[in-house]
This record gives C-alpha cells, sequence and structure tokens, in this order.
C-alpha cells in the first residue's frame, strides 16, 4: 500500500496511511493493519495540538474497498459541510520527508545485498 500524507502514526496496530484535515479540524484517515491484513477508515477530529481522536470507522477486507470508502467519505462530507481541505502542517510534511529517507536507504541497501547475492 502506497504511503500519502503518512506520518507514522499508529492507532490501535492500524498505519495511518492517508489522511485528509479540513479546515474545521474534522478529517478522515485511511489505515491499515498487517497482523490482521485489515483496512479501515476513521473520521476524526484533531486539536490543535495535532493529537486526533478517531472514531467511526469502517472496517474492510480489501484495499479497493478501502480507497473507494476513503474517497466516497471525504467527498460526501465536503459537501455536506461546506469545507476544504486544509494545508498540511509544517511537521507532518516533514515526517513524511524523513520517512520517504528511510524508505529510500532501505530499498538503496536492498539492492545492494541483490548484487551482492549474484
Amino acid at each position: 500500500m502506497q504511503d500519502k500524507n503518512a506520518t507514522g502514526e499508529v492507532n490501535v496496530g492500524y498505519e495511518i496511511k492517508e489522511s485528509v484535515v479540513f479546515t474545521n479540524n474534522r478529517g478522515f484517515a485511511l489505515a491499515y493493519n498487517p497482523s490482521e491484513e485489515l483496512f479501515v477508515t476513521w473520521q476524526f477530529t484533531e486539536n490543535e495540538k495535532g493529537k486526533r481522536d478517531y472514531y467511526w470507522g469502517n472496517y474492510v477486507g480489501t484495499e479497493i474497498k478501502a480507497r473507494r470508502d476513503y474517497t466516497e467519505r471525504i467527498s460526501e462530507y465536503q459537501k455536506r459541510h461546506s469545507v476544504t481541505e486544509r494545508p498540511r502542517r509544517f511537521v507532518d510534511q516533514l515526517a513524511e520527508a524523513e520517512k520517504q529517507v528511510e524508505r529510500g536507504n532501505a530499498l538503496a541497501t536492498d539492492k545492494k545485498q541483490c548484487k551482492h547475492e549474484l
């Protein structure tokens, strides 16, 4: 599963893979639990310090269903509440960049290991 806006946050065993926050500090998250091989989309409220309270989860068995639900929930909420997506906080952007560097370093190490094994 590709990470988009991922911060490395984990909630009750689910890795937050993608999220969107609206101007009213509410939003939605798409998460995956690798040990249970289960996906969830949650609604959440984010406080002024960036802490999220997750609720109203929809649990599904496939990424396709989870992404469809995530997209539909976002669209429906935006229409119903006339809100727009809030720009991402700098700290979240920094965390994502650090994660990308870590993945890049791990990939480079894996490639070196593969070449060495040949």
